[in-house]
């Protein structure tokens, strides 16, 4: 009489996080397609545009937080891993103290700018919007990302205390009063200065709901570690390295997101950046399609590699690589032959996008995708410092060349160059870094 064999705890594992981040990814996707038609049935395709070149400004000041969320995130499940818990806890608070007081700087920076006499409509060329409500977008929009930075540290000690599958589904949750919220505001007549102040509230209220969650199951997170002063100064070196990787690849993602937009308002309105952004939601649903194994793999990559089981982490890696290359591959194929026809049915007839930009933004959507995937091994174990120096590197120097050359009278093709030229360059980045990784880990699979 035979037994069926026992699952493999690697895909167990992955599978169980697949379940979880895919309800977070169709709300993620869902809340981009489902808000984009209301925005412009509400507001049009210019006033949208605006709001998105502001935005983006704002979005630079997720900076501030150096990248101590995930860096500290990462830390902590490998120290857990070990049976460290006292390191846990030290570095936990070495992330909370630095981020409380950038989160609340930003806070005040936010009022600062709402509550000025500064006129920020100089960002959009052609401007229909007031001068009093763009500032107040702005300023609502900069303590958004305040709150997104105080609300990273404790979605890293979620992930390390409370396992993945309880943050994603938190995360989700969050969307998903986030797109309802949203719906009912516009549909309501909201206009957009008030909108911003509502969605900076939000993102304050959800990092003390997991503050909440974190310190409700884990009364050792509540006071301070023993010897505050050395045992502190001890995590904050610990974390250097890893968080000033952590703070140059959302510089990276940045450069490649946020700054295309600003880029085509400042010099061609918010029309042609509302149909740039129509085309990049449409590009990345790819890469929600993708994360869906990439993400919940980086934690039990993190969890191998803190113990040394390098065999385990190869099983994940290649279990990763396939399916990232299959699911890029038909999903491009999908977007690529039917493309006119979802933008009819999702914007409209009348809704016009050159196509150009829509093939630009989709060869380097998939680019991205594969130069994140070699990149993997490297972010979940925190030793991407090096690579992400290179990678963003180039980043800036693609995306200052694009800047020039409409500086000089260009055309937008120079910003879908400017991001197809700098995801060439990080894929080849991230694939010599993953050889040289993968030998080694090769090696320590053998010898173990």
């Amino acid at each position: 009489m035979s037994f069926p064999s026992p699952p493999s705890p690697v895909r167990e594992s992955v599978r169980t996080g697949v379940i979880i981040e895919g309800v977070g990814k169709l709300l993620i996707v869902a809340r981009h397609l489902v808000l984009l038609p209301v925005f412009l049935s509400c507001w049009g395709r210019s006033l949208y545009g605006e709001w998105v070149v502001l935005t983006s400004v704002a979005a630079f000041l997720e900076l501030a937080g150096f990248g101590i969320g995930v860096a500290s995130g990462n830390e902590m499940v490998a120290a857990l891993e070990r049976g460290k818990r006292r390191l846990a806890i030290t570095i936990f608070w070495a992330g909370l103290i630095p981020l409380a007081v950038v989160s609340l700087a930003i806070l005040a920076v936010g009022v600062a700018v709402a509550c000025s006499r500064w006129d920020p409509r100089f960002l959009v060329a052609e401007s229909i919007i007031g001068e009093q409500e763009a500032r107040v977008v702005l300023g609502a929009a900069v303590i958004q990302v305040g709150g997104g930075v105080l609300g990273s540290i404790f979605a890293g000690g979620l992930n390390a205390y409370r396992g993945f599958n309880f943050t994603r589904a938190w995360g989700g949750i969050a969307q998903l009063v986030v797109i309802v919220a949203v719906v009912l505001a516009l549909q309501g007549g909201l206009e957009p200065a008030a909108l911003a102040i509502l969605l900076g509230a939000f993102s304050w209220f959800f990092a003390f709901v997991s503050s909440i969650f974190l310190f409700a199951g884990r009364r050792e997170l509540r006071t301070l570690p023993r010897k505050p002063c050395r045992s502190l100064a001890a995590a904050w070196k610990r974390l250097l390295s890893p968080s000033l990787g952590f703070f140059l690849s959302p510089l990276v993602s940045l450069l490649l997101l946020r700054a295309p937009n600003v880029l085509l308002g400042v010099y061609f309105g918010g029309s042609i950046v509302t149909g740039f952004s129509a085309c990049r939601t449409l590009t990345n649903s790819l890469r929600q399609g993708v994360s869906l194994v990439s993400v919940p793999a980086w934690r039990a990559i993190t969890a191998a590699a803190a113990v040394r089981n390098w065999s385990r982490v190869r099983r994940v890696m290649r279990l990763v690589v396939m399916a990232t290359t299959l699911s890029t591959a038909l999903g491009a194929l999908v977007l690529l032959l039917g493309f006119e026809w979802i933008l009819d049915w999702w914007l409209g007839e009348n809704f016009e996008v050159e196509s150009w930009i829509f093939l630009g933004l989709l060869l380097s959507a998939c680019v991205s995708i594969l130069a994140s995937l070699f990149g993997l091994y490297l972010f979940a174990t925190n030793q991407n410092l090096q690579i992400t120096i290179r990678v963003a590197l180039w980043a800036i120097l693609s995306m200052s060349a694009a800047w020039i050359a409409l500086g000089m009278g260009g055309s937008s093709i120079w910003v879908v160059g400017g991001l197809v030229v700098s995801n060439l360059g990080a894929f080849c980045i991230s694939l010599r870094g993953f050889l040289q990784v993968w030998k080694q880990t090769e090696v320590s699979a053998v010898s173990s």
